[in-house]
């Protein structure tokens, strides 16, 4: 079975790759994810709801996503609306959605 790490690894580092290379998180990946959602595929896409999912990524980021983006899902623009908030979200949310996106990067 594979690790966790290897599996968002195949499941966007080659869409984002192909779609969002230059873009890093507050610097343009989420508006590029969300502009380019249905060319994602179905692995990358499982990714992102694995990630709103994510106990870790809850417990780091619930309370400053809530108050910046509302209850939105990803499919409502989240990482959008995290994206363009980023820089007054938490220490311990922003290092997590740093660390979340190396991993769907690959790194």
């Amino acid at each position: 079975m594979a690790s966790p790490k290897s599996q968002t690894k195949e499941g966007c580092g080659k869409d984002f790759s192909t779609f969002c290379a230059d873009k890093t998180l507050g610097k343009g990946l989420g508006k590029c994810v969300e502009k380019h959602r249905k060319d994602l595929s179905p692995a990358c896409l499982k990714e992102f709801k694995a990630l709103e999912n994510s106990d870790a990524a809850i417990n780091d980021c619930a309370e400053t996503a809530y108050e910046f983006c509302g209850e939105k899902t990803i499919e409502q623009g989240l990482i959008g609306c995290l994206e363009e908030h980023f820089n007054e979200l938490a220490p311990s949310c922003r290092s997590r959605i740093s660390q979340i996106e190396k991993e769907m990067k690959g790194q």
